[in-house]
This record gives structure tokens, C-alpha cells and sequence, in this order.
């Protein structure tokens, strides 16, 4: 298991990394900002 403290490793960029076209994703967290849902709507396609 990786740890992912969004300081010195960010979600978003191991997410731009492994997710590819025609991927699903599905997130379960305890807190999930609206600038993390926009960091990542600017680098993944939401349908």
C-alpha cells in the first residue's frame, strides 16, 4: 500500500497516471473538497 499525503504525493497525479480512457472511478473519502473535484475534472474526462 502506497501512502498518499496530497503534500509530497498527490491523489490527482497518480489518478492522471493510471486512469485511461473508458476507466471508472469511484472515491470514498472521509473529506473531498471541491478544489480537489476540480483539480480533478481538469485533468480526467467526467461523463
Amino acid at each position: 500500500m502506497k501512502l498518499i499525503d496530497n503534500i509530497n504525493h498527490r491523489l490527482v497525479d497518480d489518478l492522471k497516471v493510471e486512469i485511461k480512457k473508458g476507466s471508472k472511478l469511484s472515491i470514498a473519502a472521509s473529506s473531498f473538497s471541491i478544489y480537489a473535484y476540480e483539480a480533478l475534472e481538469k485533468g480526467v474526462e467526467f461523463n
